[in-house]
């Protein structure tokens, strides 16, 4: 009869294999911790009716916390920490009076905190830090212990034993009224100060003279006149640290054109290869 199973710090990809469940009730050590396991947590755990202790930390496990987990009175460790698990925190697991270690941390779980949990007189380490957990800590049981209890990264967290250093509730509703007034009053404001900026802007654009390029989107069939002086000037008399490229026609330079002040490439043919002239 299998009891223990531990496939930790392997490369296992895919859902939580079914064939656990096939090992009958007699499994009391599940390990599949530091994977690439997806999907959610199966709720056929519950029949492990002799399960004590279940690892599934560092894997992509996503969904709810299975509340039949609870069913499960033999459970001392449930470590599922660094996964993306969301929903709340199952108030059955109050059921698990043997239960001494719990760690939910890095996830994204939601709700409260269960107060029932202060109730398992055998928890000594309970780590839900780093979720978006929110509402009142419990002040009995273990929450009355602040080095068994980590809570660090639960923005909407309050109250609780004063020897645990959290904001009190109060706090907690004056930053929601805060970030009321934020979300309500100044994002508008700094929004409507942004579309007159840009109006402002707009208008200032449209009383600047624009440069002349020499396009034909911008001249339409109008080009300014330009005298080989005016291209030889250009370039530094189609000086060699001007030259952009020879191709099989002729050379291209780059330069500037004094009077209109833009950058230009000319193309300059040699027009003793055949064809060139046609260009």
């Amino acid at each position: 009869m299998l009891r223990t199973l531990n496939i930790s710090y392997n490369n296992l990809q895919g859902n939580i294999p079914r064939k656990i469940f096939h090992t009958g009730s007699t499994l009391t050590i599940c390990a599949l911790s530091y994977n690439n396991l997806q999907g959610t947590i199966p709720t056929e755990f519950s029949n492990l009716r002799q399960l004590v202790e279940l690892h599934l930390s560092s894997n992509k496990l996503s969904g709810e916390i299975p509340g039949a987990l609870g069913e499960c009175q033999e459970l001392q460790i449930i470590r599922m920490d660094q996964n993306i698990l969301t929903g709340d925190i199952p108030e059955s697991l109050s059921n698990l009076k043997s239960l001494v270690v719990l760690n939910f941390s890095h996830n994204s779980l939601s709700g409260s905190i269960p107060t029932s949990l202060s109730d398992l007189k055998y928890l000594n380490q309970l780590d839900v830090s780093y979720n978006h957990i929110h509402g009142e800590i419990p002040r009995n049981g273990i929450f009355e212990n602040e080095t068994a209890v980590s809570l660090n990264g639960n923005w909407g967290l309050c109250g609780g034993a004063v020897n645990l250093h959290m904001p009190t509730c109060s706090t907690i509703s004056q930053r929601k009224e805060t970030l009321y007034y934020l979300v309500r009053v100044f994002i508008p404001l700094v929004g409507f100060a942004s579309l007159i900026l840009l109006i402002y802007f707009v208008l200032l654009e449209g009383k600047t003279p624009r440069r002349t390029y020499l396009l034909l989107l911008s001249f339409g069939k109008h080009f300014p006149r330009v005298t080989y002086g005016d291209l030889a000037q250009a370039t530094q008399s189609f000086s060699e640290s001007n030259l952009v490229g020879r191709g099989s026609y002729g050379s291209v330079y780059r330069g500037k054109l004094t009077q209109a002040k833009i950058q230009v490439a000319i193309k300059v043919f040699d027009l003793d290869v055949r064809y060139a002239d046609d260009r």
